[in-house]
C-alpha cells in the first residue's frame, strides 16, 4: 500500500516480482530452482515477470492457447502473449498448454532465449517504470529443467496463484486512494 502511495509502477513491479513470481516458485518449483532463482529474484539482482494474459484471450487462463510439446532435450514452446510487465528482463515463468495432456504448464524462459521474441509496448501513459511487452515464441526450446514440476495441476495452479494475488491488486488501489488524498 505505502509504495502504491508513492508510484503505482513501482508497486506494479513488486507485485509481480514478490507476489507471482515468489509465490510460483515457492509453489511449483524444484529446490534445484528454488536454489538458483530465489535468492537473486528475492533481493531484485533480478527482474522477473510473468506471462499468462494472450492477445485472443486475454487473462482467461483457463482458454490459452500457447502450446508446449515435449521434445528429446527439452520443450518447444510456440504461441503468444501480451502486456506483460518486465518480460524484457531477465527471466519469465510462461504458461503454456501442453499440446499432448492439455494440460497448462509453467517455464522459466530466461532472456534471450533463441525463438523469443520480445517487443515493449510504446508509449504508455501511465505505469511507465514497468514496461509492458509483447512476447511471441516460434519453436523456442526450452531446457527439461526449466519446467515447474509442480505445477502439474492444470488451471488450478495458475488459479491458486491469481487468487492469492488479488488481495495485493486491492492494497494497490488502496494506496493509490491514499496517494491522490495525500
Amino acid at each position: 500500500m505505502e509504495i502504491a502511495r508513492a508510484d503505482a509502477s513501482l508497486a506494479t513491479l513488486t507485485l509481480i516480482q514478490s507476489v507471482l513470481v515468489m509465490e510460483t516458485i515457492q509453489s511449483y518449483a524444484s529446490e534445484e530452482q528454488k536454489k538458483k532463482f530465489f535468492p537473486e529474484i528475492i533481493d531484485f539482482q533480478i527482474i522477473s515477470s510473468w506471462a499468462l494474459i494472450e492477445p485472443l484471450v486475454g487473462s482467461d487462463a483457463a482458454n490459452i492457447t500457447t502450446s508446449v510439446k515435449k521434445a528429446s532435450d527439452g520443450y518447444v514452446l510456440n504461441g503468444g502473449k501480451r502486456w506483460i510487465g518486465s518480460a524484457n528482463r531477465d527471466v519469465t515463468i510462461v504458461w503454456a498448454r501442453n499440446e499432448e495432456s492439455k494440460k497448462i504448464e509453467g517455464f522459466f524462459v530466461p532472456k534471450g532465449t533463441p525463438g523469443v521474441e520480445v517487443e515493449v509496448i510504446q508509449n504508455k501513459l501511465a505505469m511507465r517504470t514497468i514496461q509492458n511487452c509483447n512476447i511471441s515464441y516460434k519453436d523456442a526450446l526450452i531446457p527439461l529443467e526449466n519446467k515447474l514440476p509442480g505445477a502439474d495441476l492444470g488451471f488450478a495452479s495458475i488459479n491458486k496463484l491469481l487468487e492469492n494475488s488479488r488481495i495485493f491488486v486491492a492494497w494497490i488501489t488502496v494506496g493509490l486512494a491514499l496517494g491522490v488524498y495525500d
